[in-house]
């Protein structure tokens, strides 16, 4: 396993990180263009969840048995505000109020032709958050907080 923060060298409580470079270093990994989808995905559901603790150590890639490298499954994916009000990673430039236009234009610089459809796909998986969090045992406040902000985000785009 290998973090983001460990590849690229960035430290991740003062990092330059933006999706961008995590996209790139995706594909040099899988050497695969669906890489690209893969970290385009982690980063609209981290927008529309407010996931602004998505710095350099929060993504990780795994080497198997024959040596091929591969984007590790998301996790420390969490509602949260941070103390600065800033995305860790940002987004085509832009950390403080990312849009769905940051997550078009890094589709359009890697060439991400079905960005619409990755969109439509987080948007369908986050509208099922109120039965997650009611089945998870996530109090009624933080759910209801956490659902606005979902609701505004998606529409949003």
């Amino acid at each position: 396993m290998h973090s983001a923060a460990g590849l690229l060298h960035d430290n991740f409580r003062y990092s330059t990180m933006d999706y961008g470079h995590l996209m790139d270093a995706a594909f040099r990994l899988e050497k695969s263009v669906i890489a690209y989808e893969k970290i385009l995905r982690l980063a609209y559901f981290n927008l529309v969840t407010n996931n602004r603790d998505d710095h350099s150590k929060n993504f990780s890639f795994l080497m198997d048995s024959d040596g091929r490298w591969r984007l590790a499954p998301a996790y420390d994916l969490t509602y949260s505000t941070t103390s600065h009000g800033y995305h860790s990673t940002s987004y085509d430039g832009e950390s403080k109020n990312p849009t769905v236009a940051q997550i078009k234009s890094l589709a359009q610089i890697f060439k991400v032709e079905n960005v619409n459809n990755l969109i439509d796909q987080v948007n369908q998986s986050v509208s099922k958050w109120s039965s997650i969090a009611k089945n998870t045992g996530v109090s009624g406040g933080t759910s209801e907080m956490v659902g606005k902000y979902i609701a505004i985000a998606v529409k949003r785009k």
